[in-house]
């Protein structure tokens, strides 16, 4: 595979990762979002950092999140100044649903594309 083409094939990839996520009604940050949570409960400049957005986007995806039940603020035990986002069941729910069409889409594709192994090149 040349570098236009797994250009192509990523771009394809990030294009259908946006169709079937919004057939779910997430964007790809909340989606990042979601599974970075499932990991474990952050703080939302935690979350940012880890999304890569600044904290003031990262209020405003929690609060989407909020909004639609996936996921709940709670008070943080050490410092009670500080939220903690967690997921909520129904989080866990839309992010296992909305993972798992991704995964069989990308099976598709990943059935058709041969990768060249690194320091190959294709002839």
């Amino acid at each position: 595979m040349t570098g236009a083409e797994l250009l192509d094939t990523t771009l394809e990839l990030a294009r259908r990762a946006r169709i079937l996520l919004d057939d779910d009604g997430l964007k790809i940050r909340q989606f990042t979002a979601l599974r970075t949570l499932a990991s474990s409960p952050l703080r939302v400049g935690e979350l940012a950092q880890a999304v890569e957005v600044r904290t003031p986007s990262a209020v405003a995806l929690v609060d989407s999140l909020v909004e639609r039940g996936f996921a709940r603020r709670r008070p943080d035990m050490h410092d009670g100044r500080v939220s903690v986002v967690e997921l909520t069941p129904a989080g866990r729910r839309i992010l296992r649903r909305a993972e798992q069409r991704l995964v069989e889409a990308f099976d598709e594709i990943a059935a058709s594309v041969e990768l060249v192994p690194p320091g190959v090149r294709a002839r």
